[in-house]
């Protein structure tokens, strides 16, 4: 397990992948203009204008899978050691419409796709492996405006290899010289 392919991945980039993932394969469709797919927690985010369909992008867990992998590098001047630890990540989305059905067909739609070879492909180039979705559930109800609006909502579970590099001294060459033990360290 040494030779483990790692390309340093980040939240940034599941986020990325998930937001152009829904961005193609959700039905109804989304628009794509950084307004109708939402990452959680964003201070001054308004909802879309037009009253159109949304999700909403929510990281959830990041749980450790497996012990740590040590792979060693040894550089000019250069001597680190890399841990290499591979997490699952939980991603709650949101689908929200002025209509129920769409909303539940966006959400049953995107469970699919994730659950597909589908979904598989699209993540693999990110060096994100696409595991599988829960299935969506309905939390439909008021939003701040008075308004009816429904709402799905799914899990779908990622994983990733984190690699954190660290400074570490070691040798690779030694001098050995043998003594006799009771000489050089006589009993006391």
């Amino acid at each position: 397990m040494a030779n483990v392919p790692v390309t340093t991945v980040v939240d940034a980039d599941v986020y990325g992948g998930i937001e152009g993932f829904l961005l193609v394969y959700s039905v109804p469709t989304l628009k794509n203009d950084g307004r109708h797919v939402i990452p959680s927690y964003v201070n001054d985010q308004t909802l879309p204008p037009d009253g159109g369909d949304f999700c909403v992008v929510n990281p959830v867990t990041a749980t450790r899978r497996g012990t740590n992998v040590e792979a060693w590098k040894r550089k000019a001047d250069d001597d680190t050691l890399d841990y290499l630890e591979y997490l699952e990540t939980t991603w709650q989305i949101d689908c929200y419409s002025a209509s129920p059905v769409r909303a539940m067909r966006m959400a049953t739609t995107l469970e699919t796709t994730i659950r597909s070879p589908v979904g598989v492909a699209f993540f693999r180039p990110k060096s994100i492996d696409c595991l599988f979705a829960d299935a969506p559930i309905n939390l439909s109800g008021l939003l701040d405006s008075g308004k009816y609006v429904s709402r799905w909502q799914l899990t779908a579970h990622f994983g990733y290899w984190k690699k954190v590099t660290v400074k570490s001294e070691y040798f690779d060459s030694l001098r050995i010289n043998v003594v006799n033990v009771d000489s050089a360290f006589p009993p006391q």
